[in-house]
């Protein structure tokens, strides 16, 4: 037999028993390998033909069987559990949107909340029924606050109310989306919660 042909088979059948013995640990692995590859030096010498080292091979044993009472012998240790992976519904669109609701309307007053509702129609973190609650919030505060008065100074008062609190009126909107998401990962499943 060609000496390269029955060295490509003892390599396959090696490489298969250490991709079938890849659960056991290091260690155990190493000597499974090393004495199986003892036993098929001890019957391949080189002077054999292919189907001669196959049967040298087959009479070793399958890898799959051999990692299998390997395991039997010694059952491997207990997979530890899972690792809780926290899910997060604050992707950066939604710490945005409420950066801008927030903190917006005071930097940039009337811009910063109409970019931060832009931002949170785009956003995935929140169901369309969660993001009309938050413009009508952002809508409906200012509008609250423009309510007419009947007497004339009141009037003016409520005006330089609306001129202070104008800028705040991104914050009820953003600190209801901030709600949703917390009250969201609380839940755990990371879809939005209807709200």
């Amino acid at each position: 037999m060609d000496d390269v042909t029955g060295r490509r088979l003892v390599s396959d059948y090696l490489s298969r028993l250490q991709a079938a013995a890849w659960r056991l640990p290091a260690q155990r692995r190493t000597v499974l390998v090393d004495d199986v590859r003892g036993q098929v030096e001890a019957r391949v010498t080189g002077d054999e033909s292919a189907a001669e080292v196959l049967a040298a091979l087959a009479a070793v044993g399958e890898p799959a069987d051999l990692v299998a009472a390997e395991t039997a012998r010694a059952p491997l240790p207990a997979d530890p559990p899972p690792r809780r992976h926290l899910y997060s519904e604050w992707g950066s669109r939604e710490v945005a949107a409420v950066l801008l609701l927030c903190l917006g309307g005071i930097a940039l007053p009337l811009v910063g909340p109409v970019v931060g509702l832009v931002v949170t129609w785009t956003a995935a973190g929140w169901t369309r029924l969660q993001k009309s609650v938050a413009t009508a919030l952002a809508v409906g505060t200012p509008a609250l606050l423009a309510v007419p008065t009947r007497s004339a100074s009141a009037g003016h008062w409520t005006l330089l109310g609306i001129v202070l609190l104008l800028p705040l009126a991104g914050l009820a909107p953003a600190g209801y989306l901030a709600w949703v998401l917390r009250r969201s990962a609380r839940v755990g499943n990371g879809a939005p919660i209807a709200g």
